[in-house]
């Protein structure tokens, strides 16, 4: 999935470098997946920003409707990587918070 449209994406996209972040930002072509897909790069940094102010980064039906996932950056050996949990929104959505806590 383009990283505009996933939970894992934005949570890697966060925790990458200004530079590397800002030329890849700029080679997307942010089309829609579903009626809620991220459509513009500033959609996407508004995004990642709230991630940051959350402690977690989401995609709510953005990819896929009525899924939700809920995704954090992980370094192992040097290396970005992310940790993600995905199902049904109204699954997800109701327990957001008992999963971020298993991520952390």
């Amino acid at each position: 999935r383009e990283p505009h449209v996933s939970s894992i994406g934005k949570a890697i996209l966060s925790a990458m470098g200004e530079a590397p972040r800002s030329r890849l930002l700029s080679q997307l072509k942010y089309e829609p997946l579903t009626e809620h897909s991220l459509r513009s790069r500033a959609q996407l940094e508004r995004s990642i920003d709230e991630g940051h102010e959350r402690g977690y980064w989401t995609n709510v039906m953005e990819s896929v409707p009525d899924v939700m996932g809920i995704a954090q950056p992980v370094r192992m050996l040097g290396d970005l990587y992310g940790i993600t949990i995905v199902g049904p929104q109204f699954r997800v959505g109701g327990r957001v918070q008992s999963y971020v806590a298993a991520l952390t």
